[in-house]
């Protein structure tokens, strides 16, 4: 299975590349410098974000529903409603980017 994985990866850099050429470029530099630096981590706010998301989950972790919001009063309850949906328009994609095949 891993290496089927493996294979499906290097396929998916040539398929995606502009040329043979970039795609040898793009794996050559995969290959170099694996492990002489550290990354740089560069996306706090989403880190903060996943800690927050594990932090409830974490909270809800005795419930069979992990959503289970009916214990909470209806204004907090709404409150979190629209908090939920707040956060996923904040996180929804802005530019539209089309299917893979409709660029052939």
């Amino acid at each position: 299975m891993a290496l089927t994985f493996g294979l499906t990866c290097l396929a998916w850099v040539f398929f995606r590349a502009a040329s043979v050429s970039d795609a040898l470029v793009i794996l050559r530099k995969i290959a170099s410098d694996v492990a002489t630096t550290a990354p740089a981590f560069e996306y706090k706010q989403s880190a903060i974000w996943i800690l927050v998301l594990f932090s409830i989950e974490w909270i809800q972790r005795d419930y069979e529903n992990p959503l289970h919001l009916e214990r909470f009063p209806r204004p907090v309850r709404w409150g979190l409603y629209y908090a939920f949906a707040t956060i996923i328009f904040m996180f929804a994609p802005i530019h539209y980017t089309p299917f893979i095949y409709f660029q052939f």
